[in-house]
C-alpha cells in the first residue's frame, strides 16, 4: 500500500491542513533498490522531514507516498533517492510543486539514474547528485483531468477519513455526497440540501418554510403549518384565552375559532378571544356591530322603550295611529328607528303586531334594563318602571286616575302581551265612557301594563318600543 508521509509531524502540532499530495515513484528500469529516501520541504519557512524506507517492500506495493503539508505553505519540494545496500545512490527524481488550493493533486517521480543519460539530479534541498538523472513526469490533478486513473483500489488511497477508490479517482466517502460511505451513493434528502458526515447522509441545509425537528431523514416538518413546531423547531403554539382550536397559518400561531360567544376582535394572538359578543355594545353579536345605544345582550343590541310627553284619548285613530304617534314623538326627539305602540285590540294582541320580538335586551332612554328579551318582557313584566318619555324626562300624568295613582298608560294589554278583554275604545277610535285596560308606567312586573281602567275620553300617555 502508499506510504502515508506526514510532513513535520512531530515539529507542528496538528499539521494536517486537509491537503493532501500523492506521490508515485516509478522506478523505471531501475532494480529495486535496498533502500528509498524522501527528503520533504516546505517553503516558506524551509520545514523538512525526511524518512527512509525499505526498498523491497515499498516497490512492492503501491510505490506511492501520500504529503500532507504544514498550513500555511506554499510548495513543497520532494526528492527521492533509490540507493543500494551500502548506501550509495542509484537513481533520484525530485519535484517542486505548488500548493494551489485543490485538495488532492497527484505527481509521478520516475527514477532514471540507472539508465539515463547521466546528468545531475534535482534534490529539493538544493545538492546536487552528480552522475544521475532526474526525471518528473507531472501527472494531472483532480480537478483538472477526472477521466485519469488515479486508484484500482481503495487501497490506494490515503487521504481522509474513509479513502475510497471510486471509477480511479480517489475520494473521501466520509464527507462526499455523491459518495457516502460508498461509491456512487448519492446524499438525497427532502426538502433539503445535504452532505455527508461520517460517511452517514445528513441535512445541510433545510428547504425554506421546512424544518429539521426530529431524528428523521430529511426536512419533513412543515414550519409553515406544524402547530408544534411554528415558525422554527420546538416553537410550539400554546393555548390563549377563550380559544376553542389553535393554528399555524404562515408560520404564526393564530386563533383558529373561539368559544362562542367569545370573538377575537383585535387580531392579537397574545390575549386571546378577548371579546364577549353576547354583551358588548361595540361587537354585539359579532366583531364590529355596533348598538346605538352601546348595549348589548344576548349578542344582539338593545332595543329602547319609552312612554310619550304628550297624551290622547281613546281615538287614536287605530293601532296604526298608535304607531304614528310613538313615532313622531321619537322623529321628535331624534331618536331615530322605528317604533311601535304597546298596544292590543279584540282582534289583534300587542306581541303578534310587534316586528321585532328580540332575543337582546330592552333598555329605557337612560340605559337602564327593563327586560332582558322581549320572552322576558312578555313573561315577567319589566325589572325597571318604563317611567321616562322620548326625551328622557319623567313622564306625563293621564288626567284620570285608579287607587290614588295617576301614571296611568293606554295598554289593553296582558303581561302576556295580549289583549286583556277590557275594552279597545272601538278599535282605538272612539273617545267616550267605555272602559278599557291602562297599566302604570311607574310599576314593574305585570302592573305596568294591567294595572286597571280608564274611561276612553280620558287623556293618557303610550308605550313605545322600538323595532
Amino acid at each position: 500500500m502508499s506510504t502515508r508521509f506526514w510532513l513535520l509531524a512531530i515539529a507542528l502540532a496538528g499539521c494536517d491542513s486537509g491537503f493532501s499530495i500523492g506521490v508515485t515513484v516509478d522506478r523505471g528500469c531501475l532494480a529495486v533498490p535496498s533502500k528509498v529516501i524522501v527528503n520533504v520541504v516546505a517553503d516558506p519557512g524551509e520545514q523538512r522531514s525526511d524518512a527512509s524506507l525499505d526498498g523491497p517492500a515499498f516497490f512492492a506495493g503501491a510505490h506511492r507516498i501520500v504529503v500532507i503539508p504544514p498550513d500555511g505553505a506554499a510548495q513543497i519540494r520532494i526528492g527521492v533517492d533509490a540507493r543500494d545496500q551500502a548506501g550509495d545512490t542509484l537513481a533520484s527524481a525530485g519535484d517542486t510543486i505548488a500548493i494551489s488550493g485543490h485538495a488532492l493533486i497527484e505527481r509521478t517521480l520516475v527514477l532514471t539514474g540507472a539508465c539515463g543519460d547521466g546528468g545531475p539530479d534535482a534534490r529539493p534541498d538544493g545538492a546536487v547528485d552528480g552522475g544521475h538523472d532526474a526525471s518528473v513526469d507531472a501527472a494531472p490533478d483532480l480537478a483538472g483531468d477526472m477521466t485519469a486513473p488515479r486508484c484500482k483500489t481503495n487501497m490506494d488511497c490515503l487521504f481522509g477519513a474513509m479513502p475510497l477508490c471510486c471509477n480511479g479517482a480517489c475520494l473521501d466517502g466520509a464527507t462526499d455526497p455523491a459518495n457516502c460511505g460508498a461509491c456512487g451513493s448519492v446524499c438525497a434528502l427532502p426538502n433539503a440540501s445535504a452532505k455527508c458526515v461520517a460517511s452517514m447522509c445528513a441535512v445541510d441545509q433545510c428547504a425554506p418554510g421546512w424544518g429539521h425537528c426530529d431524528n428523521s431523514p430529511g426536512c419533513l416538518t412543515n414550519l409553515s403549518t406544524d402547530v408544534a413546531n411554528c415558525g422554527a423547531c420546538g416553537k410550539a403554539c400554546l393555548g390563549v384565552a377563550n380559544a376553542a382550536t389553535i393554528v399555524c397559518a404562515n408560520a404564526t400561531c393564530t386563533i383558529g375559532t373561539c368559544a362562542p360567544p367569545w370573538a377575537d376582535c383585535d387580531k392579537q394572538f397574545a390575549d386571546g378571544c378577548e371579546v364577549d359578543t353576547s354583551s358588548d355594545g361595540q361587537n354585539c353579536g359579532a366583531c364590529g356591530v355596533k348598538c346605538a345605544n352601546n348595549v348589548c345582550g344576548g349578542s344582539a343590541c338593545a332595543l329602547r322603550a319609552f312612554v310619550t310627553s304628550g297624551l290622547a284619548q281613546g281615538n287614536l285613530g287605530g293601532l296604526a295611529g298608535a304607531d304614528m304617534i310613538c313615532q313622531q314623538h321619537a322623529n321628535a326627539a331624534n331618536l331615530g328607528g322605528t317604533w311601535q305602540a304597546w298596544l292590543s285590540s279584540a282582534t289583534t294582541s300587542a306581541k303578534d303586531r310587534f316586528k321585532t320580538q328580540s332575543a337582546g335586551p330592552y333598555v329605557r332612554l337612560d340605559g337602564k334594563r327593563i327586560a332582558d328579551s322581549f320572552t322576558v318582557l312578555i313573561g315577567n313584566g319589566v325589572a325597571v318602571p318604563i317611567a321616562l318619555n322620548e326625551k328622557g324626562m319623567p313622564g306625563t300624568n293621564a288626567s284620570a286616575s285608579c287607587n290614588a295613582v295617576s301614571q296611568l298608560a293606554w295598554s289593553a294589554t296582558t303581561v302576556g302581551g295580549v289583549y286583556d278583554g277590557s275594552g279597545d275604545c272601538g278599535a282605538w277610535t272612539l273617545n267616550g265612557v267605555a272602559p278599557t285596560g291602562v297599566g302604570d308606567f311607574n310599576a314593574t312586573g305585570p302592573g305596568w301594563t294591567e294595572y286597571c281602567s280608564a274611561t276612553c275620553a280620558a287623556f293618557a300617555p303610550l308605550y313605545c318600543f322600538e323595532q
